[in-house]
C-alpha cells in the first residue's frame, strides 16, 4: 500500500512535467487556442491532484501508524474481553439472550460486547432462534433463582445451629457455676449475680 502511493505520487509529478511543457509551447502558439486553454485546463486540474495526493500520501502514513496504535488497543481490548469472560459469568450467560432477534447476533452489557451464532436446529428461523434464546434464558432464571433459594436456606439454617449451639453452651456454663457453688466452700453467690456474668459473657 505504501509504495502504491509513493509511486502514484511520482508519476503525477511526471504526467504535470508533462502538462507544463505542453503549456509554455501552446502559450508561443496563439493560433491554438482551443489546444491552449485545453492543456491551461488540464495543467492545474493536475497539479491539484498532485498536490492532493501528496496530502494523501502523508495523511496516509498518519492513518497508517494510527492504524498500529488501534491495533493494539485492540489486542488490549481482546485480553480484557477475556478477563471479563473468565470473571464475569453472569454477564457472558446475559449476553446470550439480553438483545437477540435472530440467529446471530451481538451485546453489549457489563462493559463489553459480545457475538453469538446460535446451533444450525436454532438457525432455521428467526421463530426458532428466539424461542432457542428463551428457553436458554428461562433455564438462567431458575438457575439463578434456585441458587437464591439454595443460599438462604443455606443461611438460614447455618443462623439456627449456631443459635441452639450458643444457647446450649450458656446453659453448660450455668450449670457448671451452680455445681462450684453447691460443692466448693465459696461465699454464696446470688442466682442473678450468675445470670449477669452470663449475659456480660456473650
Amino acid at each position: 500500500m505504501y509504495y502504491f502511493y509513493y509511486y502514484f505520487y511520482y508519476y503525477y509529478k511526471y504526467y504535470c512535467h508533462y502538462y507544463q511543457s505542453h503549456f509554455h509551447y501552446h502559450y508561443n502558439q496563439s493560433h491554438y487556442h482551443y489546444r491552449y486553454y485545453h492543456h491551461y485546463y488540464n495543467y492545474y486540474y493536475c497539479y491539484y491532484y498532485y498536490y492532493y495526493y501528496y496530502y494523501y500520501y502523508y495523511y496516509y502514513y498518519y492513518y497508517y501508524y494510527y492504524y498500529y496504535y488501534y491495533y493494539y488497543y485492540y489486542y488490549y481490548y481482546y485480553y480484557f474481553y477475556y478477563y471479563y469472560y473468565y470473571y464475569n459469568y453472569y454477564c457472558y450467560y446475559w449476553c446470550y439472550f439480553c438483545c437477540c432477534n435472530y440467529c446471530c447476533y451481538c451485546c453489549c452489557c457489563c462493559y463489553f460486547c459480545c457475538c453469538y451464532c446460535c446451533t444450525a436446529a436454532a438457525a432455521a428461523t428467526p421463530a426458532a432462534a428466539t424461542a432457542a434464546i428463551a428457553t436458554a434464558a428461562a433455564a438462567i432464571a431458575s438457575t439463578a433463582d434456585t441458587t437464591t433459594i439454595t443460599t438462604t436456606t443455606t443461611t438460614a439454617t447455618v443462623g439456627s445451629a449456631a443459635t441452639s449451639t450458643t444457647l446450649l453452651l450458656l446453659l453448660l456454663l450455668l450449670l457448671i457455676l451452680l455445681l462450684l457453688q453447691l460443692l466448693l466452700p465459696l461465699p454464696p453467690v446470688p442466682l442473678q449475680l450468675l445470670v449477669a456474668v452470663v449475659v456480660v459473657v456473650v
